[in-house]
């Protein structure tokens, strides 16, 4: 039995993709808006690191409207997030489909 490569709730450890990935400095919530996270790699609280093969199967996009949309390899799901200052941000509850997943379609390799 193959186990999901990102929890729900830690989707947020994905990594800016677009635009603020090039500085060093915390994007604001206008600076956000628009972009598309990626995720790079993940480590658990055992210290054991995981990247995916595809990181385009794992990402969030923020919407100048407030809201959000995943995707978590063959899921989707769709929310709402708002920051309110500098590395601040807030999801908010997020539908999301749950596809069964085969081992194939985890694309995921520890490192």
């Amino acid at each position: 039995m193959s186990t999901p490569l990102l929890p729900l709730s830690l989707i947020v450890v994905l990594s800016v993709g677009v635009g603020a990935a090039q500085t060093s400095k915390t994007p604001t919530a206008a600076e956000l808006t628009g972009t598309s996270w990626r995720l790079v790699q993940f480590q658990g609280m055992d210290d054991k690191t995981v990247k995916p093969d595809d990181p385009s199967r794992y990402t969030i996009e923020f919407n100048a409207d407030g809201t959000l949309a995943a995707r978590i390899d063959c899921n989707r799901g769709r929310g709402t997030w708002k920051s309110t200052g500098p590395s601040q941000l807030e999801l908010g509850p997020m539908a999301i489909t749950r596809a069964m997943l085969t081992a194939a379609s985890t694309n995921s390799s520890p490192s």
